[in-house]
């Protein structure tokens, strides 16, 4: 809530005897002018029975909870208004996401810096930070002077650079943490457990850290780049937070007896053992965060999806952040690292073949879930992917080229809203095949609730609720006996 300031009378309103006793709590905290002006003020109001007063000072009390916040955002590959910022702003995001930075263009020479290389991407930070949202930014791609592998800009750094990359980090940081572009959260890298050795360009905008030859998976070497980067960005900005890249993570790793190898081919081992790599090789005190990517794949009928690499489906655990959030705090907890925050920087379900309006409902359902999922895992923060990306990658877009939204951005703009500052409590059990989490909002409870396996089911709720909505936001008929009919479709029930 704020202040009207063109027209006091649309303001705050209060009665005179709470008015008085508030201003002249105030009076230490804003000086003795200000005291003074307080008291005439009490004067005034008390001689006048009844009186009502405008208030001039908004307590910080008052206003502490405002705007609430989310963990949701989106990837934009453009934050601008032709890029859709207007409808992410609309959609009540707190953040975004940008693949931006390219080290290579800023420094083509040691020690030199190209600051014009960034020009667009300084305005997508204005823009960003003027519309109130948290930007995530990559940093990637090495310089030809420090590659290790020549020509491969996504691949590895040179041990012997490391330092020249700290350095490199401490003026970029230092230029943009500050107004007007406010960048906190810097990502290095992008999906860099992926392994040169099966990269598809030398250039591309994922990973290629990864080495599908080396004991550590590449993670050692990451942890090196990290060791050199992080003192100096805490140096430029302590309040700075750094990610370890937007970790792929395929497949649970061969080792431990699923996923990858069960898959025909078998998937590259090494991508989710990257993090076990980095924590190995003493990166564990160099990074404040860890990203992932969470996808899931539609499997050809409304509401399911999956994701076999770590066993994941519609029907049993449900969205993949689970099983990834869960194995990355297996991971860190082994190194002694559970407290790293973690960042689900990509999320969505992607549909390779068979695309249609059952996909593109599940792609709706799906933010529900994941959203409640994201919550339930205790994550930082929850990205979608993608706003508008020019390639529409597995048809993922959540606005068509003509900005208007797809039912995927409405379910998510309903997801952001309904989750704005909400705290998840437990999952519900008390219904055989059904899954149900139940979340507080400011003192009252929601479920998030569907049938696990899509078969329509009829749930006795333990009172009535005050309302029944719909992925989109649409009302559901409450029932007066309380027992719901609950199928494929995920619904919110609201008591107050």
């Amino acid at each position: 809530m704020q202040k009207n300031t063109n027209n006091p009378q649309k303001g705050w309103r209060m009665s005179a005897t709470l008015a008085a006793a508030l201003i002249l709590s105030c009076t230490t905290a804003i000086g003795p002018a200000a005291s003074a002006v307080a008291s005439t003020q009490v004067a005034k109001t008390a001689a006048v029975p009844n009186a009502q007063l405008v208030p001039v000072v908004f307590l910080p009390v008052v206003m502490s909870s405002y705007p609430l916040q989310t963990i949701f955002g989106a990837e934009m590959s453009n934050i601008a208004p032709a890029g859709g910022l207007a409808q992410v702003t609309d959609a009540r995001m707190n953040w975004v996401r940008k693949n931006g930075l390219v080290w290579s263009n800023v420094e083509p020479t040691e020690g030199d810096r190209n600051w014009t290389a960034l020009a667009n991407l300084e305005q997508e930070m204005k823009n960003a930070s003027a519309n109130g949202l948290k930007m995530i930014l990559i940093v990637r791609s090495a310089p030809t002077w420090a590659q290790l592998i020549n020509g491969v800009f996504c691949g590895p750094v040179r041990a012997d650079k490391t330092a020249a990359f700290g350095n490199f980090m401490f003026d970029v940081v230092k230029r943009y943490s500050v107004a007007p572009y406010n960048v906190k959260h810097w990502e290095i890298w992008n999906e860099p457990d992926v392994a040169y050795q099966i990269r598809v360009s030398d250039t591309e905008e994922f990973g290629c850290f990864g080495d599908l030859t080396a004991p550590n998976y590449g993670g050692g070497r990451f942890a090196q780049l990290l060791q050199g980067a992080y003192p100096r960005i805490k140096q430029a900005d302590p309040d700075a937070q750094v990610l370890v890249g937007g970790l792929l993570m395929d497949c649970i790793p061969i080792s431990a007896g699923k996923g990858c190898g069960a898959r025909t081919p078998p998937s590259d081992p090494t991508a989710s053992l990257f993090l076990e790599g980095i924590l190995s090789g003493g990166g564990g005190s160099f990074f404040d965060g860890v990203a992932f990517h969470g996808y899931d794949t539609y499997r050809g009928g409304l509401g399911k999806y999956g994701q076999g690499g770590f066993n994941s489906s519609w029907d049993t655990t449900g969205p993949s952040v689970h099983a990834k959030a869960q194995f990355l705090k297996q991971v860190l907890a082994k190194y002694g690292f559970a407290s790293k925050a973690l960042y689900n920087t990509e999320t969505g379900v992607g549909c390779a073949a068979g695309c249609g309006p059952d996909s593109i409902n599940t792609m709706a359902y799906y933010m529900m879930e994941s959203f409640a999922g994201a919550l339930a895992e205790g994550l930082t923060a929850q990205i979608a992917y993608s706003t508008l990306n020019p390639s529409s990658w597995l048809d993922t877009n959540l606005l068509n080229n003509d900005l208007t939204p797809r039912p995927h951005m409405i379910a998510l703009k309903t997801a952001a809203t309904k989750f704005q500052d909400a705290s998840f409590v437990k999952y519900v059990t008390t219904y055989p095949g059904v899954k149900i989490y139940e979340l507080t909002r400011r003192g009252k409870r929601f479920w998030v609730a569907k049938s696990l396996d899509g078969t329509q089911r009829t749930i006795s709720l333990p009172s009535t609720p005050t309302g029944i909505f719909d992925p989109f936001g649409n009302a559901v008929p409450v029932p007066i006996n309380a027992l719901l009919s609950i199928g494929i479709q995920p619904l919110y029930i609201d008591w107050n």
